[in-house]
């Protein structure tokens, strides 16, 4: 999670670029997150095809030298929930939602920066997340994002990279760290074993927004890079589809991963706000 309330400083002017939408590095939708009621959070993974068969699940705390958070996870081979309570962290308010995008090699972070930065950008940040543990912090990932107009509202995009020092923690060597690194190769080397469950990756998500969180998202999804038609926003392996409205509080209505094997279909009941639908090789994560 990365909460962009936060400011933290440091940003590199950039004059114009040399990369068109269309050259720059490609980016996957890396995790989600959203801010439940008790009762969804406390019976997430009651489901034993949750828990055996979809995806690794795990409750875990983090501290970095800013923030701390605490919360319930699902992961995938390429991508991740993050679930949390009122509880999770400071300010946190029930339906409030963040997605993660994450960059494929070291370096592409900053190209991305200078295109959105040419492009109008000019209230993106940059900062360092560094995780402590064990009393010791070590540089954990970039963060590229602009803060909405409005600080209060409940939704965030941000786009990462893994710092050198985090991928040469979990075993990387300084050429491998200048090569191509998927977030399931990073996985896989971090937890020194493989992903064997069917949670693949998130390929879409569905979203109502005020008009004003429309323009806040247009802006920093096109920024990132991604192509748009008309209220979809995408790329080759991914779809964000953003509702605008007058008056609506950002919703988070629907999130479908992508899963490595077909299943005969069946609906798991969370709870009243919290349905998973699995039919063939898709799981939709259906909130009210």
């Amino acid at each position: 999670m990365h909460k962009i309330i936060i400011s933290l400083a440091f940003s590199v002017a950039l004059h114009s670029s040399v990369y068109s939408q269309d050259s720059l590095p490609g980016i996957s939708l890396n995790h989600i997150y959203i801010v439940l009621d008790s009762a969804t959070y406390e019976h997430l993974f009651d489901s034993a095809f949750i828990e055996e068969k979809l995806g690794n699940v795990k409750a875990k705390s983090v501290t970095t030298t800013a923030d701390s958070w605490s919360g319930k996870y699902l992961f995938g081979k390429s991508s991740y929930f993050e679930l949390f309570t009122t509880n999770s962290f400071e300010g946190a308010k029930e339906g409030s939602c963040g997605l993660g995008f994450i960059t494929a090699q070291s370096g592409d972070i900053r190209k991305i920066e200078k295109y959105w930065r040419t492009t109008g950008g000019d209230a993106i940040q940059m900062d360092t997340s560094s995780e402590v543990e064990d009393g010791k912090s070590r540089p954990w990932y970039y963060a590229l994002y602009s803060l909405p107009a409005d600080s209060t509202e409940p939704l965030s995009v941000w786009l990462m990279e893994n710092t050198p020092e985090e991928l040469r923690s979990v075993g990387y060597s300084d050429a491998e760290i200048k090569q191509r690194i998927d977030w399931q190769q990073y996985t896989v080397k971090r937890n020194k074993q493989p992903f064997t469950k069917c949670f693949d990756y998130i390929q879409s998500v569905t979203l109502s927004v005020s008009e004003s969180e429309y323009t806040y998202l247009k802006n920093a999804f096109t920024g990132f890079g991604l192509q748009q038609q008309d209220s979809v926003f995408f790329n080759d392996r991914m779809k964000i589809t953003c509702t605008p409205q007058n008056g609506v509080t950002p919703i988070l209505n629907q999130v479908e991963i992508k899963l490595t094997q077909p299943f005969e279909k069946r609906t798991i009941k969370i709870s009243e706000h919290l349905s998973v639908v699995i039919k063939d090789d898709t799981a939709t994560w259906m909130f009210r």
